[in-house]
């Protein structure tokens, strides 16, 4: 279908469940999340979750062993903002309605954020409504003020513009993966990587090569449960490649780190 986007996509733990976000562009409100389950050898025709019907709603990302789905949304009890993140439980008839993560993460409206990606501790990594990479921990049953991940990770290019950095976190907190239109990219927006130090800090991101990224937007990198599979979106579309690509960049990591007078690293 013309301006169909095909974006972020994710697995339940056994593989046997796929959920993926639409949306239409140059108006990409009319957003909503699709899914399909493998059944007697063969996929489902794929059909709107309920969670997704009558609101906007987009950029999935299944935890908690497949019991909860995260994702952003409108139209739900106690919204904070614009979208909100927030979640729906499994139960007996499939999914709750969804639950706002309230504030902090979110943001009063008319703020939003996007893309978020839940680590083991439930901690969350998200977009801002202005671009930029954040991180809220998750202690004593709530959530924490947010955090602004330092340069390196955010980046502003030569003219200035942002790029939405649809991060994916490993459970372990061991990398991270972005997008980014800084500089030396292939075009467009890149996916990056950038490991993380045994002292916490992250480390130079290494673009992920033209084996991914191209002259086009590359986009939600995310990594299947099973830790064997990318994805990632390109031209309305979902590709995938083996996660074998992330372990060569963890052998040539960059560990050079240095202060930047506004207390990050870069």
């Amino acid at each position: 279908m013309d301006n169909r986007n095909e974006e972020v996509i994710t697995f339940s733990p056994n593989g046997m469940e796929i959920y993926f976000s639409i949306e239409y562009y140059p108006d990409p409100t009319p957003s909503f999340i699709l899914y399909t389950k493998f059944v007697k050898g063969k996929w489902t025709e794929p059909d709107t979750v309920s969670f997704s019907k009558g609101r906007r709603t987009s950029e999935p990302f299944m935890s908690f062993g497949g019991s909860r789905i995260y994702y952003f949304a409108n139209k739900i009890k106690n919204q904070k903002g614009s979208l909100d993140k927030c979640y729906s439980e499994r139960n007996k008839d499939g999914w709750s309605e969804p639950v706002s993560l309230s504030t902090p993460p979110n943001f009063i409206s008319p703020k939003f954020t996007l893309h978020p990606c839940i680590v083991s501790d439930s901690s969350i990594y998200f977009s801002t409504y202005s671009g930029e990479i954040a991180y809220s921990k998750y202690e004593n049953g709530k959530y924490k003020e947010m955090k602004i991940l330092p340069s390196p990770i955010n980046h502003q290019n030569l003219e200035g513009t942002e790029c939405w950095g649809d991060p994916y976190v490993s459970p372990n907190e061991e990398y991270l993966i972005f997008r980014s239109n800084r500089e030396g990219g292939y075009g467009g927006s890149d996916l990056y990587i950038s490991f993380r130090n045994k002292y916490g800090q992250w480390l130079n991101p290494q673009n992920l090569g033209p084996t991914i990224n191209t002259e086009f937007d590359e986009l939600g990198g995310d990594v299947t449960p099973d830790g064997k599979y990318l994805t990632f979106g390109r031209n309305g579309d979902i590709y995938w490649v083996s996660t074998r690509i992330l372990k060569k960049m963890k052998k040539n990591r960059v560990h050079n780190i240095t202060l930047d007078t506004a207390g990050g690293f870069q």
